[in-house]
């Protein structure tokens, strides 16, 4: 175990400092308590075995070597340690998203127990409830550290440190300065709980204002486009029939008998894989939008994108077998 772990350690000195350090604190974010080191290296070494599995493939099948296989392996290698990064993000997003949905209540906790008398070491203490979920457990860490080394105002600071949270920052900053002023706690805790409370309806309600929009972004990536690019591969394909069946493609261009006599340079084929890169792109950039317009972050959408990139590639075969079939029974 020792050797793998130094080994990867070894790999992840492949990636710049600044982004160690970055990811190392993504992992706090996420509240994982593995190496950031280890878990940079170990996804590292399994994206380039997948790399060397899949550019290895057509030796194994005595094809030598082919360039579209050496492609499908590096786009896999990066595959896999996109994957890796934003399986790391999307629980700091989660873990963000679940202490402020809790902070109202537990706030409004804490308030209630200074105004039964307790001190405000003590409230904060008794306010941690499992249904709290990662704040219960920043609380609790907190309390220790405070019977510790640390005052309490700087455990108290500390739980900002580990959750990634403009809301809780913010909320800790004023608890902390509170104390240090010696205002009135219970009340100030109670108003800064109504205000994330009134902050979170009016997102709600920006977020339902958008849906009209989210379901027409819907609707152009994974309806509109697909049949769209499905109707030209099959002009493509009439195209191409009539010419071969009328044998006048090279008479009618010396002629020059209108706009069927000219040679289609473009093949039905050609035309079927750039649509398919088409949707990805597009796919992609949709996602991107859409978890801007949910949450303002364009990464949070990427975990939309294997249902919309999903739903737009069966779309688009679908549509293109249907129309293959009717105007193959017209014609």
């Amino acid at each position: 175990m020792k050797f793998k772990t130094k080994l990867y350690h070894i790999i992840a000195r492949v990636f710049p400092a600044k982004f160690r350090h970055d990811f190392k604190q993504l992992m706090v974010y996420a509240g994982e308590q593995s190496d950031s080191d280890v878990y940079l290296g170990s996804n590292f070494l399994l994206g380039f075995l997948v790399f060397v599995m899949v550019s290895v493939l057509p030796f194994a099948l005595q094809k030598g070597f082919v360039l579209n296989y050496f492609l499908c392996g590096v786009l896999a290698f990066f595959l896999t340690g996109i994957f890796a990064y934003l399986l790391i993000y999307f629980k700091v997003e989660d873990r963000t998203r679940r202490v402020e949905d809790s902070l109202p209540d537990a706030l409004q906790l804490v308030s209630a127990n200074i105004r039964a008398g307790m001190t405000p070491y003590q409230a904060l203490k008794r306010s941690a409830r499992k249904e709290f979920g990662p704040l219960e457990e920043e609380i609790n860490s907190a309390a220790s550290k405070a019977l510790g080394t640390e005052s309490f105002s700087e455990a108290l600071l500390g739980m900002s440190k580990k959750i990634k949270s403009e809301v809780l920052e913010r909320s800790v900053s004023l608890f902390n300065a509170a104390l240090k002023a010696g205002g009135k706690l219970a009340t100030l805790l109670e108003e800064l709980a109504k205000d994330i409370e009134e902050n979170r309806a009016l997102k709600k309600e920006l977020v339902t204002g958008t849906r009209m929009y989210s379901a027409f972004i819907l609707f152009t990536i994974v309806i509109a486009t697909p049949l769209l690019l499905a109707v030209s591969i099959q002009f493509v394909d009439i195209m191409n029939t009539m010419q071969s069946q009328s044998g006048i493609s090279d008479a009618g261009s010396e002629f020059g008998l209108g706009l069927s006599s000219g040679k289609m340079e473009i093949t039905s084929d050609f035309l079927a894989k750039v649509s398919i890169v088409m949707i990805i792109i597009t796919g992609l950039l949709a996602s991107a939008l859409l978890g801007t317009v949910a949450e303002g972050k364009p990464m949070f959408g990427l975990r939309y994108a294997p249902f919309i990139l999903g739903g737009s590639l069966i779309a688009f075969f679908v549509c293109r077998y249907l129309i293959a079939s009717f105007f193959g029974g017209i014609m």
